[in-house]
């Protein structure tokens, strides 16, 4: 990472939607970031902050959910790709 530059970095941050640590005109802010956001989201969840882990019920009901919609057709999983395509690609616009 450290033969990146500021920029490459900084796109790296925004891809991911985290904010550099300390002062954005530094390389090691957004290293320091990029190195460290993995650890502390498991630590968040296991300080049960953000996202939770569900109980055995919930799991259990879309379980159910997911055998009940069964499987999509070649056209469905096509049109389901292309959505998530466009999705993505109106999401990367507005960022």
């Amino acid at each position: 990472m450290k033969s990146r530059l500021i920029k490459e970095l900084r796109d790296l941050c925004r891809r991911y939607g985290i904010k550099p640590t300390g002062n954005a005109g530094y390389k090691t802010s957004y290293i320091l970031t990029l190195m460290a956001f993995p650890f502390l989201a498991l630590q968040q969840i296991k300080q049960d902050k953000g996202l939770k882990f569900p109980n055995f019920n919930p799991i259990q009901v879309i379980s159910f959910a997911v055998e009940e919609m069964n499987s999509p057709t070649d056209e469905q999983a096509a049109l389901i790709r292309i959505t998530l395509a466009e999705t993505a690609r109106s999401l990367s616009l507005t960022a």
